[in-house]
């Protein structure tokens, strides 16, 4: 095979990938998109040409799917730019894990049970690729499936990772017919021609009929419980809304909510750091107040983001804390949510637990300090403290109360943090979130559809307030509804369903991945053993000469 061929292959892989994500409606492009990744390793004989080739394929993926990154469209900070490059370029690395497995195996094992193992590795590694404070779950397979609701309803089993494995596995059977046709070891119309072809239909039909047999008979309860959520989008440029004064960015909030008090909502949610200032320290206490007293006299609840800071006593404050210079006081900020109520003094506050790496804070910055400070961009939000523990808000409501929990921006990805607030009690869910940053791009409409997979995985409804959108309702089997365009001043009133089920997912969480990787892994040892075996023979051949 030519080298150009070899590129071809390569980049129709990434091609084919990168298409099928959101916010394009071309999901099914995954599951033939590595197809020319399979045909490519048959005809490479070394571990360096896999390196070489697969991480072109998956620089094309990363491109096409996270040319947004960098935040380009305002080109505003040169933090973030160079930021976002660097991601692009050092993320496809990442990628290789489940490549070379695939290859290894491949090579010690042969083909048939490389393409069996294919799904496991590769469901196993979106998993650990979620793991840790530099994991990075964007670009999880199951993600490009998420307009396909019908299909992916058995999430509430698996999580995204089962929608991942039978990606994979479509790929691989339609690779292994492919591949014995084409070679015509196969004929067409021959028993393993005809199996394969049954097999591979119907692990395509599947989870689709079952999905729709789900939804057909799926009704929402019309005398369940349900909570009137207002959801402010008021699309301030994020930019600017950092030097903005406090009072005018409050104010501003006041009078679209107070909009909203005809519509009755018992809940108005404010975006991500819609309180962009530390409303809870001295100079600021006032506004606090004021804001506080509006909220009792208009007699609903406020969920809001802000930018909370904790300061420490002594042996108390964690490596990494900050300190105020000059006086060794630690303290933290906190990428923060809060409940205010009508009539009570009570504040519940939620501290962001998930963050984006480098840009809301430097990995484990315990142990990187020195980075702290020089990572850091043009507006300040870097460097916040992470959360320690997941929060179910308790709104009160006559003599009973409602249970839910919300989730910053980011977090919204990560499929047993979520869970996690579900099995605490939360019988909604809320995302707050600020993805103007990005312009119309891309992001913003990837990061709004991951929430669908959220509410199906757990049987949640999911109340989505991004600061210039895209705002919406969504079901607990993932149906979005009154969805609002990116950069609109909007508002949503709309009746959330509450829910106390319990999915296998919710209960168990990665069950489902955690067995994947260890399937995995233990194929991987049996081609190395393989491979040691020869060896440790020709070793007590020799001693025996």
């Amino acid at each position: 095979m030519k080298k150009s061929q070899k590129v071809t292959l390569a980049c129709l892989t990434g091609f084919l990938l990168g298409l099928s994500f959101p916010p394009l409606r071309l999901g099914l492009l995954a599951c033939v998109g590595l197809v020319p990744l399979f045909f490519l390793f048959e005809r490479l004989e070394r571990y360096g040409d896999v390196v070489r080739y697969g991480y072109l394929a998956f620089l094309v993926l990363n491109v096409i799917t996270l040319y947004w990154i960098g935040g380009y469209t305002h080109r505003n900070d040169m933090f973030l730019m160079l930021g976002g490059a660097a991601v692009i370029v050092i993320h496809p690395f990442f990628f290789l894990v489940p490549a070379l497995g695939f290859f290894f195996v491949r090579k010690v094992l042969g083909n048939l049970i490389a393409l069996f193992a294919a799904p496991f590795f590769w469901a196993g590694f979106d998993w650990l690729h979620s793991l840790g404070e530099l994991g990075f779950p964007w670009l999880t397979l199951g993600n490009t499936q998420t307009y396909a609701v019908e299909r992916i309803q058995f999430i509430t089993y698996t999580g995204v990772y089962g929608i991942t494995f039978w990606i994979v596995g479509v790929n691989a059977l339609l690779y292994l017919l492919l591949q014995k046709v084409l070679s015509r070891e196969w004929k067409v119309l021959s028993v393993k021609g005809l199996s394969t072809t049954v097999a591979l239909i119907t692990v395509v039909l599947l989870p689709g009929i079952h999905g729709r047999m789900l939804l057909r008979h799926a009704r929402d309860n019309p005398n369940g419980v349900r909570v009137r959520v207002g959801i402010l989008q008021p699309n301030v440029d994020p930019w600017k809304k950092w030097t903005l004064g406090p009072e005018e960015l409050v104010r501003l909030y006041l009078n679209q909510t107070e909009s909203l008090v005809g519509d009755q909502p018992e809940l108005v949610v404010w975006p991500e750091t819609a309180i962009s200032f530390r409303i809870f320290s001295g100079r600021y206490i006032g506004i606090f107040h004021g804001l506080k007293e509006k909220i009792d006299s208009l007699g609903l609840a406020l969920l809001t983001g802000f930018a909370d800071i904790v300061f420490y006593d002594g042996q108390d404050a964690p490596r990494g804390s900050k300190v105020v210079a000059g006086t060794g006081i630690r303290y933290d900020d906190f990428n923060a949510i809060m409940l205010l109520e009508p009539g009570s003094e009570r504040v519940q506050k939620y501290a962001k637990m998930r963050l984006v790496p480098f840009g809301e804070r430097v990995p484990y910055a315990e142990y990187l300090s020195f980075l702290v400070e020089a990572v850091k961009w043009n507006v300040g939000i870097s460097g916040w403290g992470i959360g320690r523990d997941t929060t179910v808000f308790v709104l009160k409501r006559g003599d009973s109360t409602v249970k839910f929990s919300a989730m910053v921006c980011y977090e919204s990805i990560y499929p047993d943090l979520v869970a996690a607030f579900v099995r605490k009690g939360a019988q909604f869910l809320v995302v707050v979130t600020n993805d103007s940053w990005y312009g119309n791009t891309s992001g913003p409409y990837q990061h709004a559809q991951y929430a669908v997979l959220r509410a199906i995985e757990n049987r949640r409804s999911v109340a989505r307030c991004a600061n210039g959108g895209v705002s919406s309702l969504i079901d607990k089997y993932g149906r979005v509804y009154d969805k609002r365009d990116m950069f609109t001043q909007a508002s949503i009133v709309g009746d959330v369903q509450l829910s106390n089920e319990e999915t296998f997912y919710s209960r168990h969480g990665d069950v489902f991945a955690r067995a994947c990787a260890g399937i995995g892994v233990l194929v991987l040892l049996g081609a190395l053993a393989r491979t040691l075996l020869p060896r440790s023979r020709r070793g007590t051949q020799h001693g025996e000469s």
